[in-house]
Parts: structure tokens; C-alpha cells; sequence
């Protein structure tokens, strides 16, 4: 996938996951991070994803 921003990244993560609608869900919840900086409540527009950026999707968890 070519660099964009972030919602560019999710739309197609959301796009090759369609056939699982658990994954979208769970997907909506995440917390995420663009080369380990935490994105928090930035718009995903208007978050850079470059060429060789890690995108991490964590999903709620419980526990220490």
C-alpha cells in the first residue's frame, strides 16, 4: 500500500477484512499508533502514514 494518511490506511484495512463484520467492530475501538506516537483523538485524515510507518491497532484490553 502507498503512504497516505491514516484514514486512507483504515478504509482499506476495513475493505480487506469486509467478509468479517467482528473485525470492523472491533476495529472501532482500537486505540492506534503510527510509528509508536499514539494518534488518541487526532483526525485520521489528518495523520501521516510514510512509506516504511508501522501502524499498530490495539484493541481494549484489560488487566496491568
Amino acid at each position: 500500500m502507498t503512504p497516505g494518511n491514516l484514514a486512507e490506511v483504515l478504509t482499506e484495512v476495513r475493505r480487506r477484512h469486509a467478509d468479517n463484520p467482528r473485525f470492523a467492530r472491533v476495529l472501532d475501538v482500537c486505540s492506534v499508533l503510527v510509528g509508536a506516537q499514539p494518534v488518541g483523538g487526532r483526525d485520521h485524515e489528518a495523520v501521516d502514514v510514510g512509506a516504511g510507518d508501522v501502524v499498530e491497532l490495539l484493541p481494549p484490553f484489560a488487566g496491568g
